[in-house]
């Protein structure tokens, strides 16, 4: 029973974050979502989220700040199940943006 409602948690929170970047997507921003096995004795699974811009089937640059407000407002959702945001960066400009959860809440 634990199993299902663990599936269930990271289906609902999959279906929520990607409603969550509907509006990137509308201009032009490709959202993937997945998820990282981790080992048993953490007994759950990392899932990430990568934002990227491509033009033209190619890697495009943008400024975070195009896409900060959105990153926020999942932050802010995953609560305690956020781990870690990074950027992969070129000067001034972001070529891609990697969110990272937990599908277990920490323990406090």
């Amino acid at each position: 029973m634990k199993y299902i409602k663990t599936f269930e948690s990271l289906l609902d929170d999959k279906d929520n974050i990607r409603d969550m970047c509907l509006e990137l997507e509308d201009v032009g921003f490709t959202i993937y979502i997945n998820h990282i096995k981790t080992v048993e004795l953490f007994s759950s699974k990392i899932s990430y989220l990568t934002i990227k811009k491509l033009h033209n089937d190619r890697v495009g640059m943008f400024y975070y700040d195009e896409v900060k407000e959105v990153v926020e407002r999942i932050k802010e959702y995953l609560g305690d199940k956020f781990l870690n945001v990074s950027t992969k960066n070129s000067g001034d400009m972001t070529y891609a943006v990697k969110l990272y959860w937990s599908n277990k809440e920490k323990n406090n």
